[in-house]
């Protein structure tokens, strides 16, 4: 997605430069509406697409790390420890490498005059915007600790769905992985066989019906080219995940999975409930409606 570049003037009369990355101009406008007055953005360079799918992705905390570190943050701030001691004592005990430099960088951008809610924004593969404008609007309102109990819960709440539907889900993956190696098996080693053995019995000139000449053409090639066909069907595979993972590839998959008969009533309910308790999280931290 591509980079922006931007200057506002925050809630706190205070002049902020950084950068934040969006699907377009837009998506990034209405990003940064909650957090100030917007004075200057410019698209700083877009990540070429190719990217995506061979160049490094950086990862953000584990679900289970960010709600830890939300509840002891909250319990922290609501003892009335300073922010900035609360998140060194948080950089401290952080599992992960990746969450300690994370959370150390906020540190960093706090010290150098950021808002809390504008250093997190630098990091949306770890905070995402609900995340970040519930933040802000905490800190606008003097209830940070409140906000921080309340993201906690939210984000406890989505993980249980998500196990929920991984679960779900998990029987019907696994079916069509079986399904797959079987037909490979029934191809390279099965078919084959039967094949010659109809051939013995019938002799050289034995006329086979028209379904059995295409199950053992079907056959004959996965034998020959089985070396080329299966890195190419694993590739296609691994391509096709990573697109989906794409916000233009997420929207396309979402739009035929809504469609199926048996998933996307479900697929539905689900989002739907996303979407209120998220909307009800936000309103409840002070957020106005249309930023919300």
């Amino acid at each position: 997605m591509p980079i922006f570049e931007y200057l506002l003037i925050n809630k706190k009369k205070e002049t902020v430069s950084s950068t934040i990355e969006a699907a377009d101009k837009l998506s990034a406008i209405n990003n940064l509406r909650s957090r100030g007055q917007l004075i200057k953005i410019e698209e700083k360079g877009a990540k070429k697409e190719l990217s995506f799918y061979f160049g490094k992705k950086k990862k953000g905390a584990k679900t289970e790390e960010l709600v830890m570190f939300t509840r002891q943050l909250s319990a922290m701030v609501s003892a009335g420890v300073p922010i900035l001691r609360s998140l060194n004592s948080m950089a401290k005990h952080a599992e992960s490498a990746n969450f300690r430099d994370t959370i150390n960088a906020v540190i960093k951008d706090i010290e150098g005059g950021m808002s809390f809610a504008d250093a997190l924004s630098k990091h949306p593969e770890t905070f995402n915007d609900i995340y970040v404008n519930m933040v802000a609007a905490g800190e606008t309102g003097g209830i940070l600790d409140d906000i921080l109990k309340r993201l906690a819960l939210q984000q406890e709440k989505n993980s249980s769905m998500k196990k929920k539907i991984k679960g779900a889900m998990t029987y019907p993956i696994v079916l069509l992985i079986i399904t797959i190696i079987a037909f490979f098996i029934l191809m390279i080693f099965i078919i084959p066989v039967i094949g010659k053995t109809i051939k013995d019995m019938g002799g050289p000139d034995a006329k086979l019906p028209l379904l059995t000449e295409i199950m053992l053409g079907i056959s004959d090639f996965v034998v020959s080219f089985w070396y080329i066909i299966i890195p190419i069907f694993a590739g296609s595979i691994w391509l096709l995940i990573r697109y989906i993972k794409t916000p233009k590839g997420r929207v396309k998959f979402h739009n035929i999975i809504i469609k199926v008969p048996a998933v996307g009533p479900i697929v539905k309910k689900v989002a739907i409930a996303r979407f209120t308790r998220t909307f009800s999280a936000l309103i409840g931290a002070g957020v106005a409606v249309l930023e919300a």
